[in-house]
């Protein structure tokens, strides 16, 4: 909102049109517009999500984070708040993911599309409610996706019909997950490195293990060195813990 803050650091507003919601047209000049105001070069970028993914959400996060990472920057930054924190954990938690998954989105981490470039999520601890604020005190124009209303989709009717019970009953849950959510992410870090240590351990020669090294470890240190190893090959399709 202010454009002095921004510094002298270089900024494009990328603005990814899916063609799904018949208003997408009217959401591109909204964000050219502002985009102008804040004397901010845009880009409006549509994209096809034709052979994709059979699940519409996938599909277009894919095509949006390959659109996004297009742009050769060295960061995204992101929108991505405190609730949106919580959902994405509690549609993992649906799904039976383990630690990589619960441990939620990070501030400051690799893009999974694109490795060599980093996502930042300066608003990961602020609250809908905060921002909601913040936009009605400043007369901030804005635009409701009418979507977010259609409890087909998981995270929708998460948001919805789950969280405002949840919410109801605790208090200060929101607070509390969050917390949950960053002590796991210490786990993850703690898993990570064990299995880094093991596999230096066990590494007699690029992707060569001497099994020898690792035969006497625990049946949960061996999964988590394979899980390790799977992860820094991009093999994402595994389901084993993770």
């Amino acid at each position: 909102h202010n454009r002095p803050k921004l510094g002298d650091r270089q900024f494009t507003v990328v603005h990814v049109d899916h063609g799904i919601h018949p208003q997408s047209d009217s959401w591109a000049q909204h964000v050219a517009q502002h985009a102008s105001l804040w004397q901010l070069p845009a880009k409006i970028k549509r994209v096809n999500l034709a052979g994709l993914s059979n699940n519409l959400e996938f599909a277009a996060r894919k095509a949006r984070y390959a659109a996004l990472c297009e742009e050769s920057c060295d960061a995204i930054m992101m929108a991505h708040h405190a609730d949106d924190q919580i959902e994405t954990f509690l549609m993992k938690l649906m799904r039976g993911s383990g630690l990589k998954g619960l441990r939620g989105m990070g501030e400051d981490s690799p893009c999974w599309y694109d490795q060599s470039i980093r996502l930042l999520r300066p608003l990961l601890k602020t609250t809908r409610y905060q921002l909601e604020s913040y936009v009605a005190e400043h007369g901030i124009a804005h635009v409701e996706d009418t979507s977010n209303a259609d409890l087909k989709y998981d995270r929708n009717y998460i948001r919805h019909a789950v969280w405002p019970i949840i919410s109801d009953r605790f208090d200060i849950a929101d607070i509390n997950i969050n917390k949950s959510i960053e002590l796991l992410g210490e786990a993850w870090e703690l898993t990570t490195a064990l299995a880094e240590n093991d596999l230096q351990h066990a590494e007699i020669e690029l992707h060569v293990l001497d099994w020898t090294r690792i035969k006497d470890l625990s049946t949960v240190r061996i999964k988590n060195l394979i899980l390790h190893i799977l992860g820094l090959n991009h093999v994402y399709g595994y389901s084993i813990g993770h």
